[in-house]
C-alpha cells in the first residue's frame, strides 16, 4: 500500500463524486427531480430524499469498492480531463 498524497485523495474523492452525480443525473425529471421508482412503462412512482441518496451513496461506495479502477491515472487527476 503506497502513501497517498493530499493532491491524490482530492483527485480520488473528485472522481468518486463525479461517478455517483453522472449516475444521479440519469435518473432525474424534466424538472430535475431525482427520481427514485418506476413502473414497467417508466412512469414516475416517487421521489427520492435526502435520506435516500444517503443510502444510495453507502451502496455505491460498497459495490465500486471492488472495481478494478486505473488507480494511478485517476491519483494523477487524468481521469475526466482533470489535469490539476
Amino acid at each position: 500500500m503506497s502513501k497517498l498524497k493530499f493532491s491524490e485523495v482530492k483527485n480520488i474523492i473528485r472522481f468518486i463524486y463525479e461517478e455517483y452525480i453522472d449516475g444521479i443525473e440519469e435518473n432525474t425529471d424534466e424538472e430535475d427531480n431525482i427520481v427514485g421508482f418506476t413502473d414497467e412503462e417508466g412512469n414516475v412512482l416517487g421521489y427520492k430524499d435526502e435520506n435516500d441518496l444517503v443510502e444510495d451513496f453507502k451502496l455505491f461506495i460498497e459495490i465500486y469498492k471492488d472495481y478494478d479502477f486505473d488507480w494511478e491515472h485517476i491519483k494523477e487527476g487524468k481521469i475526466h480531463g482533470w489535469n490539476k
